[in-house]
């Protein structure tokens, strides 16, 4: 009975320094009920941001007005669900954190980040996944933390996967539009087509036109696939935006030269975005044989 409970003390004890050393692993802060966050700004102060990226362009956001622009490697308007996105990374929770030696730079994947990430003049350090816990270690000011992993993926996309995905300017509205077989505009606030056509369904291309979001975008070639013109001219600028059509079949994929992209529509897009809508003659009712 004796030996029973000795060899019971001494589990006991082992179980106990286990423990002890999980909760005050040496180097590190233990966890809190409530995490710190990772930096002390907050997503509505960043104004700008910048992604350096080993073996990957370097991509660039100003913050304008209510939204983004790219300005790195393209300047256009950027999809504002991501640059927000990348804004919260500053307030993102901190599980584990330590001063940083070389050696745990170098054990962390951080002597040669995969990642540098800056927001605003914070600068924020992406090394490797923690295999212990599949955190990420990331390095603000020589201290590294513990975060969990779920920015990563979006931090090394290709720069065309940052680019706004409306194919007109937020806010922006059409005046005029030409494609192929088909020039409208307005006079007096009235929609005009040549060859005519009945206003209605010209007020139906155009809202066609206003609403059209790309379902993928990528780097385009200057002078492959059709290349027939659209210009469409807004009520926000003096100089029309030009596209032209890269390809029609199954799918509608413009390209603008100006910043070098294509813009894939997806399905059905050519009929919605190319042609007038076709107007459905009225019902008339069945009179029946005459006598």
């Amino acid at each position: 009975m004796t030996r029973r409970w000795l060899l019971n003390l001494i589990l006991l004890a082992i179980l106990g320094a286990l423990l002890w050393v999980t909760v005050h692993e040496p180097g590190l802060e233990p966890e809190q009920a409530e995490l710190p966050p990772l930096t002390g700004l907050t997503p509505e102060q960043i104004d700008t941001v910048k992604i350096e990226r080993r073996d990957q362009p370097t991509v660039a956001f100003k913050r304008r007005g209510q939204g983004w622009v790219m300005t790195e490697p393209y300047e256009t308007a950027a999809n504002p669900m991501r640059l927000d996105s990348l804004a919260l990374i500053a307030q993102t929770s901190s599980h584990r954190s330590f001063l940083a030696t070389d050696a745990d730079l170098a054990g962390a994947g951080l002597a040669r980040p995969g990642v540098v990430l800056h927001l605003n003049d914070t600068v924020i350090r992406f090394g490797g996944v923690s295999p212990v816990d599949g955190r990420r270690y990331v390095e603000v000011n020589r201290k590294v933390h513990l975060i969990t992993d779920m920015y990563y993926t979006d931090l090394v996309a290709e720069p065309a996967a940052f680019v706004a995905r409306r194919l007109l300017p937020e806010g922006a509205h059409i005046t005029a539009l030409t494609l192929p077989g088909l020039r409208i505009w307005q006079r007096n606030g009235l929609w005009t087509a040549e060859p005519p056509a009945d206003p209605d369904n010209i007020q139906a291309l155009v809202d066609e036109w206003q609403s059209a979001q790309a379902i993928k975008i990528r780097a385009g070639v200057a002078g492959a696939g059709e290349r027939d013109a659209i210009t469409v001219q807004l009520d926000t600028a003096s100089a029309p935006l030009t596209f032209s059509i890269v390809r029609r079949e199954g799918t509608l994929v413009l390209f603008r030269p100006d910043p070098g992209l294509e813009f894939d529509l997806g399905p059905g897009s050519e009929e919605t975005l190319l042609e007038l809508p076709k107007t459905t003659p009225p019902e008339t009712e069945d009179e029946g044989t005459p006598p």
